[in-house]
């Protein structure tokens, strides 16, 4: 999934500045403190002591330190007189100073934080990993306050001019100041994660070793102890049968017959002190002795777990350095790198598969749109839980199969899922159940492997094909035989199983033909699928993923688990809005609201890549229009937008080709067939030059998009949501348009239906319900026809209208237009904003203004007209409407000399005169919208309420204008959420000789006795033009009440004031 573009705060700054200071600061004074014990002339000799080196020989030994560290120390002959501290890390000066500089710890020990008192050099040693382990406290957010930033500063900063000597005093004001660039945030960030991983997994290593020596310990000394029971009853059995024989030779009667002396066999037994047993002629002894170590080789063996070690701990360094950053949505260097643990939302999972959207009696289109971004089965609550048994006591699962559609986020999961096994943070320790203990694990992508097609590997080298490898990490032989011999501390996780290119060739068994051993080369594929049905490294966890339909084709594989990622819920819309646009509040404040305003939009946004096309088309909006920080964008152009690039992204013959903008925009409409899409990149696009072979229209486009939209279009009259392959074909679909159809990620697939004991059968339905009803939509243009009066028919009616602004046909949208007008099942105020929809999509301002003049009364009823149920983002079409009606009363009012008014085919009997706005959910973005309108000098709007809207005191700026502005003279705000702020500010405008309010209403808020108070005195003033003001229902006391109504009798008689 692609990301967005993420700027520095000065939260974040913050943090990279004392990460700087503690790693650079840090660096050099360790260093002065180590060359003044060592100095550089001697460090040779000094490394090359017995004792130095015996000491820093056993650190390796217990994997203290790594194979990098121990050749920074002891590098090649050639260059061993050249050693220098110059070339020592944070981490190994620390380590030294503390090893091989006879220091004596301070009285708390090495792991503990020293006394406030103790200022001893070993005691601001200590002090530096503990500013280390609280600034890594913030590394998840990489940000710290002002605050906490002045206090680190400056502790951090003593110690530091202590160690190293007054000489950095100036040197640490100077890094306050300086200029950090973006790879120096990114270096800094990592080194300090590296530095508190490292400690982390030495921790680690040595609880792990201490565990293993004791569990092998106490295996060995049983195995001996019961191998010396074993020898003492034979020896015991042995003995009892040559008694036996020799009593029954001397006692038997009469001479022994040849053959009976043949018989007698001669026993020699010794027992000796270390119990060995010989028995018979041809003897034979066993010896068992108690072993005292874990190998006849303690080198040996330690230099081999330190080997797997640094290897384990190797391939999660690289695995972090290559997963960081999320690939640009766009190559262009001025963008910057992005995040993933910036970017990255948790998603909605589910054990086993979510079913289809079926038609359901009654069933709401608000209901169906909030299916979309639910779980339908047992909900995933940490993706941890995926690798342990859900049941307590069930094994855990060792084949995993993670389904999704296109766009969802498998990929961005899988790199999120091995970052955080890199980051030693995939399992909570407080799990219930027992989890996977991972050394390894490797990241493959089929699409990468389609490029091996006719190359063999055996596993070593398959594992090597992982793009998050490098030199140091890679799989070698030692590594290989490792995990042969410890296959449960693997996991391999192989994304998109649907774009592999031999995929038949893993559903076929064609595996049989090679060896069940991972030594031996063989097909790619042949590989794979022995690895994804357990034919090889059966106690490894593999986890595969693959969109619907293709993971179908894996049906006789049986894997442990089944889970579907199913997107975003509407909360993890807004969260993913809030991240990708933190470093802009207000660019973030106008999309989220646009975008959670409208319940289509959330819902469509609940596939990820849907959600960041979304994001980033409206972005890139608001930066083009850089005069407004506004959306000047219909609900066509976005989705247009958004299918297109979302077409190009996740068609199967599109990913992973370097095509430019034009040339995918051209071979996605090609795949799509979408001619009124190409018609509208034209039109968007008509500065960049088209070939004549541009425009020109194949067959394949007007076949595949007059077969889905009609499809489309007919499944919403029957109110049908999904279909089957027989249904496409019946359409004339053919299977190779199908294919293409599937592939381009339009269309999703369903959980497979048996309807036989030998048949099994598929279910489709369009990736979302928003892009169904714009493909019937199309229909419907194409045909000239209206829906049917008993299907939902809101989105489709504006993306009619969007298509035939693309024609500019305006008889056909009139015709749309009172169709709508007659629709029975729409009560009046949904009329009206439909048709204002249609309207503002059909971005013809000019012909909008006929059709509003030409049925003035329809539009405004006897002067009214109603809003409910509205929110911010229909405030867009509220506007709109006013705007229309103050270009014709500016016409009417004769300022404009336009022959529009010659088009007119009667005269309004009226004119708008009252704005009804209630039950509905506002915020200050869309009622400043319908303030601005207000505020025309042609507006003739004389009357307001805007009852039961949610509004709050931060609109109290924008009403205080309106009274100014506006020709109000009657405004009603009862029933919202205003204080004394706003009490406050209206007073102010009351008394402003322009504003013409005569009557106020504001019932049921939230002001208190002060201002109420304000308001009165407010009411004493000449320039208050107020007759009436209704505050019932206050927080306003009796004896307030009271005395108001005494004040305003006395000096204001008449004046109508109710509490």
């Amino acid at each position: 999934m692609a990301t967005p573009i993420s700027w520095p705060t000065k939260e974040s700054t913050n943090f990279v500045r004392l990460s700087r200071l503690l790693i650079d600061g840090g660096t050099h004074v360790l260093k002065d403190v180590f060359d003044k014990i060592h100095p550089q002339a001697s460090l040779h000799s000094a490394l090359h002591s017995p004792t130095v080196h015996a000491t820093l020989k056993n650190l390796r030994s217990k994997r203290v330190l790594t194979t990098q560290q121990w050749q920074h120390l002891y590098p090649s002959v050639s260059s061993a007189s050249h050693v220098t501290s110059s070339d020592f890390d944070i981490t190994l000066l620390y380590l030294l100073l503390r090893n091989i500089c006879s220091l004596v710890p301070p009285s708390t020990g090495w792991d503990k934080l020293p006394m406030q008192s103790d200022i001893t050099r070993e005691a601001d040693l200590v002090r530096l990993k503990f500013y280390r382990n609280n600034i890594f406290a913030h590394i998840l957010e990489t940000s710290i306050d002002d605050k906490d930033f002045e206090t680190f500063w400056s502790e951090i900063g003593s110690v530091l001019t202590r160690l190293g000597g007054s000489q950095y005093k100036s040197e640490v004001e100077r890094l306050k100041v300086a200029s950090i660039d973006e790879e120096d945030e990114a270096s800094y960030v990592r080194i300090l994660e590296e530095w508190q991983d490292y400690e982390r997994y030495l921790k680690t290593y040595i609880k792990e070793a201490e565990d293993r020596v004791m569990e092998k310990l106490d295996i060995k000394e049983d195995n001996i102890s019961k191998k010396l029971d074993e020898a003492e009853q034979r020896i015991t059995d042995k003995m009892d049968e040559v008694r036996e024989v020799f009593e029954r030779t001397v006692h038997s009667d009469g001479p022994q017959s040849p053959e009976e002396k043949a018989s007698v066999t001669h026993y020699n037994i010794t027992v000796k002190d270390n119990a060995q047993c010989a028995v018979g002629n041809h003897a034979s002894s066993v010896s068992y002795a108690r072993v005292s170590s874990l190998s006849s080789d303690p080198d040996l063996q330690n230099n081999y777990e330190l080997k797997i070690g640094e290897k384990s701990y190797n391939l999660k360094t690289t695995t972090r350095w290559h997963t960081e950053l999320q690939l640009k949505p766009v190559a262009f260097h001025m963008l910057p790198s992005i995040k993933t643990d910036d970017i990255f939302t948790s998603l909605i999972i589910q054990y086993g598969r979510k079913p289809l959207k079926h038609e359901k009696g009654g069933e709401s289109r608000n209901e169906q749109l909030d299916w979309y971004g639910k779980a339908c089965g047992i909900p995933v609550q940490r993706c941890q839980d995926i690798f342990t048994g859900t049941i307590p006591g069930k094994l855990n699962p060792k084949t995993i199969l993670v389904i999704g559609k296109p766009g969802i986020g498998k990929t961005l999961f899988c790199q999120k899922l091995i970052r955080d096994w890199a980051r030693n943070r995939l399992f909570d320790e407080d799990s219930k159940f027992e989890t996977p203990d991972f050394k390894f694990a490797y990241l493959l992508t089929f699409r990468q492997l389609s490029f091996h097609e006719d190359d063999t590997f055996n596993l070593m080298e398959l594992l090597n094909r992982s793009s998050l490898l490098e030199e140091y990490s890679l799989v070698d032989n030692v590594l290989f035989e490792y995990m042969l011999h410890h296959k449960e501390e693997l996991l391999v996780i192989m994304d998109g199983y649907d774009e592999y290119s031999k995929r038949d060739e893993i559903v076929n068994q064609s595996e049989e033909k090679y060896p069940n051993d991972p030594r031996n080369r063989m097909p790619v594929s042949a590989m794979c699928s022995k690895l994804i049905k357990g034919k090889i490294m059966r106690e490894s966890v593999v986890l595969v993923t693959s969109r619907p339909a293709e993971a179908d084709e894996l049906g006789q594989v049986s894997f442990d688990e089944y889970v579907e990622i199913t997107g975003f819920s509407s909360k993890q819309v807004r969260e993913y809005i809030e991240k990708y646009f933190q470093a802009d509040e207000a660019v973030k404040n106008i999309i989220q609201e646009h975008i959670m305003g409208n319940e289509n939009l959330v819902s469509f946004a609940h596939i990820p890549v849907l959600c960041f096309l979304m994001c980033w088309y409206m972005e890139w909006q608001i930066q083009s229009n850089s005069h407004s920080r506004t959306l000047p964008v219909t609900v066509t152009d976005l989705c247009v937008e958004v299918i297109q690039v979302f077409v190009q992204r996740h068609h199967s013959e599109l990913k992973g080709r370097h095509l430019r903008l034009e040339d995918r925009r051209r071979a996605s409409a090609e795949l799509l067939g979408s001619t009124l899409l190409q018609k509208f990149q034209r039109r968007r696009h008509s500065n960049i030059q088209q070939s004549t072979e541009d425009e020109s229209v194949s067959p394949f486009q007007e076949k595949v998009l007059d077969k889905i939209s009609k499809l489309a279009a007919k499944l919403l009259i029957e109110k049908k949501l999904s279909f089957s392959i027989e249904d496409m074909e019946s359409f004339g679909l053919t299977r190779e348009e199908i294919e293409n159809l599937k592939a381009s990620g339009l269309l999703q697939c369903g959980p497979t239906l048996r309807i036989s004991p030998f048949e099994v059968a598929h279910n489709f339905s369009f990736t979302h319900l928003i892009l169904h009803e714009y493909l019937a939509a199309l229909w419907f243009v194409k045909e000239r026809r209206m829906p049917t009066k008993d299907m939902a028919i809101g989105m489709v009616c504006q993306f009619m209208a969007g298509a035939l602004s693309l024609e500019k046909n305006r008889k056909l949208l009139e015709k749309l237009v009172d169709w709508i007008k007659i629709h029975p099942s729409l009560r009046k105020d949904q009329k009206l904003l439909l048709t204002a929809k249609c309207l503002y999509e059909f971005k013809d301002k000019e012909f909008a203004k006929i059709i509003v003049a030409n049925q003035y009364q329809r539009y405004c009823d006897d002067g009214n007209i109603l809003f409910l149920s509205i929110t911010d983002v229909d405030c867009v079409l509220v506007s709109f409407l006013l705007d229309i009606f103050s270009s014709l009363n500016e016409i009417q009012a004769g300022k404009n000399k336009k022959t529009l008014q010659a088009l007119l085919r009667k005269k309004p009997s009226s004119t708008l005169k009252t704005l009804y706005i209630g039950m509905s959910t506002l915020t200050l973005s869309g009622f400043q919208r319908i303030c601005n309108s207000l505020n025309n000098e042609f507006c003739s709007v004389t009357e307001m309420e805007t009852f039961d809207c949610g509004l709050r005191d931060d609109c109290a700026p924008c009403l205080g204008e309106l009274l100014v502005k506006s020709n109000l003279a009657y405004l009603s705000m009862n029933e919202n959420k205003l204080t004394d702020k706003t009490a406050a500010i209206l007073c102010h405008s009351l008394k402003d000789q322009r504003c013409q309010l005569t009557r106020l209403y504001l019932s049921y808020n939230e002001i208190s006795d002060v201002g109420s108070e304000l308001l009165c005195k407010t009411l004493l003033d000449p320039c208050c033009k107020l007759t009436r003001l209704v505050m019932y229902k206050n927080n306003v006391t009796d004896e307030c009440q009271k005395s108001l109504k005494s004040l305003i009798e006395k000096h204001k008689p008449g004046f109508d004031l109710r509490f």
